[in-house]
């Protein structure tokens, strides 16, 4: 596993509802049975909000949501990453740069996993209707003094 680069912190709270009855739990408590390679969540006990984890630890991969939330960030995912890994010149930062611009938001608060239910239609609208241009990218010249 690579580093993370800046590592959310674990929750003490739910970011729902502000409950302090979370746990670290595996997503069967959602699910029913465990789903992927690694199955570790940040779960209120209270509203059912979640949040999984970066593999091998405990590090909320965002905020905890309720499913309705976890849903619209999966759709807006399914919007957003075909944009960069189908674009052979475009990276995923500089995606998410060209993402926050759109939305008017500076990159560092630009994570689809700390979005709620409007930021991810948002998302969505915004990767259905355009897409990146090379021209979006270019740096401006500097000038000389």
């Amino acid at each position: 596993m690579g580093k993370i680069k800046k590592p959310l912190p674990r929750p003490m709270a739910c970011d729902c509802c502000g409950s302090t009855n979370i746990s670290l739990s595996e997503n069967s408590v959602l699910y029913g049975r465990n789903y992927g390679n690694w199955p570790l969540i940040w779960f209120c006990r209270d509203c059912t909000a979640a949040v999984g984890c970066h593999p091998n630890t405990d590090v909320p991969l965002g905020l905890m949501a309720d499913r309705a939330t976890r849903q619209l960030r999966q759709k807006a995912h399914e919007a957003f990453d075909p944009i960069w890994k189908n674009t052979p010149w475009l990276t995923r930062h500089k995606a998410y740069g060209w993402l926050a611009k759109k939305m008017g938001l500076h990159i560092d608060h630009c994570h689809i996993s700390w979005f709620d239910k409007n930021k991810c239609r948002r998302v969505i609208e915004i990767c259905t209707r355009d897409k990146p241009n090379k021209r979006d990218f270019k740096q401006k010249p500097r000038q000389r003094r």
